[in-house]
This record gives structure tokens, C-alpha cells and sequence, in this order.
């Protein structure tokens, strides 16, 4: 019976991208939060201030120290008790890419500079 699953016992994954979890300050629509883990597909936050709607766009804004800001689009996914939210990227920039990147692998890349 190796690589048997049986149903109820085990969770299953469905994440297609390496999840690092993380303890780290960022806003999200202005307002502060506490980033728990990230992937390139996605991040979960905890946030005490304010209470977001599933569905809803938001704008994740994360300071890397030495790098800069590097803001994220994304949506509301799922929402867990009354504090904790999931995330889906709907865009990323080439440096929120290299940021997730870093934060997976633990080596710092200089991120390019933003021309707006």
C-alpha cells in the first residue's frame, strides 16, 4: 500500500509554489499588516486593523530593507478566522519576483530600479 492516500488522513496541497513562511511588516491598502508566509502565486496576512472582503483587489506594499518599497497587485482569495487572509498575486513586477525569489533562497540580488 505504499503511496496510498487515505481520504480524511492527509492534506493535500494544491499549491503549485514553494511557500516560505515569513514574520514581516507591509501594508496592504495603506493599512498595516503582518506577512505570514509568501510564494510567487500568492501570501498570507494577519491583520488587525481592518477587515477585507474576499473578492476585493488589493495593493501589497512591502519595504525591503536597502532595496526600497515594491508594491504587488493581488486579490483576496480566502479569508481564515477573523484576522487572517490568502492572497493571489494578479501581477508581478520583475522586482516582487526577485523579492519572493531572495526570500525563498536567502541570497540578496540588488533589485533593478523602477522607472514609472
Amino acid at each position: 500500500m505504499l503511496g496510498y492516500k487515505f481520504r480524511g488522513l492527509t492534506d493535500v496541497n494544491r499549491r503549485r509554489d514553494r511557500r516560505v513562511v515569513v514574520s514581516m511588516p507591509a501594508t496592504v491598502n495603506r493599512k498595516p499588516v503582518l506577512l505570514k508566509d509568501i510564494s510567487l502565486g500568492g501570501l498570507a496576512f494577519i491583520s488587525d486593523v481592518k477587515r477585507f472582503k474576499v473578492g476585493k483587489d488589493i495593493l501589497i506594499e512591502i519595504d525591503v530593507p536597502e532595496e526600497g518599497r515594491v508594491k504587488i497587485g493581488a486579490c483576496i482569495v480566502r479569508k481564515r478566522g477573523e484576522h487572517e487572509y490568502g492572497v493571489a498575486f494578479t501581477g508581478l513586477s520583475a522586482d516582487a519576483f526577485r523579492l519572493i525569489e531572495h526570500l525563498e533562497t536567502g541570497h540578496s540580488r540588488r533589485l533593478a530600479p523602477a522607472y514609472c
